[in-house]
């Protein structure tokens, strides 16, 4: 009786390829926000060998790029201000290559829920007295709005 005996190779093929472009998700979905609100950036890349994430920001009316945070998949902003609204750039690399996507937020003054609306004269400051109050002379009027 002949016995063959065989011996088994394993061969191993280790697939890389480069991040796409990659996903970016916001806490609260949404693309404007008030003064004071909280954010949340999440960038999603898939590559092999993974990726290193970069976060950087680029405010309006600005031409320079700010690294705000590396190697974090996820930006929290806390307490948000005017200065904070831009675009938010996730950049994914790794040795084969770099990818990135950008997402924009904008950011107002919160409404004033208790607002009163006046009127008054540029001259005298009166309304219901002004002696100026007249049909067609309303460009003598100020409007004024006291939030409270």
């Amino acid at each position: 009786m002949n016995h063959i005996l065989c011996k088994l190779n394993r061969f191993y093929v280790i697939l890389t390829d480069g991040p796409g472009k990659p996903s970016i998700v916001l806490t609260p979905n949404k693309s404007s926000f008030y003064v004071g609100e909280d954010v949340k950036f999440l960038c999603v890349s898939d590559s092999n060998p993974p990726g290193n994430i970069t976060w950087s920001f680029l405010p309006f009316n600005h031409s320079k790029e700010t690294i705000v945070s590396s190697g974090e998949d996820e930006l929290k902003l806390k307490d948000i201000q005017l200065e904070n609204a831009g675009n938010y750039i996730c950049t994914a690399n790794n040795e084969i290559c770099k990818n990135n996507n950008a997402v924009v937020i904008n950011v107002k003054e919160p409404l004033e829920k208790n607002r009163t609306t006046i009127f008054s004269c540029d001259q005298c400051d009166q309304f219901e007295k002004c002696h100026n109050k007249k049909p067609g002379n309303t460009k003598r009027f100020i409007k004024l709005y006291l939030g409270y």
